[in-house]
């Protein structure tokens, strides 16, 4: 049997050391949040369909501009309800 002396443990323990590397971290960016989302980020939503007030899931998409009328906005509105309703039953 070999005998470990106390100089060996120091010595072991001295090899043994972990050293630390410094990593930099990554620089943080952080844009600006948009009032609304968007369905297109950085692009701005059309005024029009806001105009008779908040729509519910109104994300700004309306690449055909179908919306431009106010009459025909309420209409589409009630028609995707209808639509919503009947897509529900199954």
């Amino acid at each position: 049997m070999t005998k470990v002396t106390g100089r060996v443990n120091a010595a072991v323990a001295g090899s043994l050391k972990r050293t630390t590397t410094v990593v930099p971290r990554r620089k943080l960016v952080v844009s600006k949040a948009a009032k609304t989302p968007s369905w297109y980020p950085g692009k701005e939503a059309p005024k029009y369909l806001d105009a008779n007030g908040p729509l519910p899931g109104n994300y700004g998409f309306d690449p055909l501009k179908l919306g431009t009328e106010k009459d025909q906005l309420k209409w589409f509105a009630q028609a995707e309800l209808l639509h919503a309703r009947f897509a529900m039953l199954g």
